[in-house]
């Protein structure tokens, strides 16, 4: 969903009490470019809860777990530990992709609040 679409269903907050994301530091500590939609939900709603279901990790979060800069890092190394303990096969039917920073590896960029993940395949332009 674009955000003119998202804008037309849910009113950006009256006030930001965020500072503005410098977008190109946050991409380089990551490694990654991030989509200009995903971006610009950050930009005009800031951190939070959606639906009261999904939370997107935002950068400098204060809870470390939703931190965009802390996060998928923290998340990358466990899946990686996990991963090492499945022989071959049972990665492949368990978990048949790569991780970030692997070639069209899995990031994962939020959460809901049951912890399920939430990640992009980063194949591909952002934007596409």
């Amino acid at each position: 969903m674009r955000i003119d679409n998202i804008l037309s269903l849910v009113s950006p907050p009256d006030i930001s009490i965020q500072k503005p994301i410098d977008w190109k530091m946050v991409e380089t500590s990551i490694g990654l470019i991030l989509p200009s939609d995903y971006k610009n939900i950050l930009d005009v709603y800031g951190c939070g809860i959606w639906a009261e279901w999904i939370i997107l990790y935002f950068p400098s979060y204060p809870v470390h777990a939703y931190d965009l800069n802390r996060a998928p890092k923290a998340i990358l190394e466990g899946e990686r530990e996990f991963l090492l303990e499945l022989s071959p096969d049972e990665r492949i039917r368990e978990f048949p992709y790569s991780l970030f920073p692997e070639k069209d590896g899995l990031f994962p960029f939020g959460v809901t609040v049951q912890s399920d993940r939430l990640y992009w395949q980063t194949s591909g332009m952002p934007d596409e």
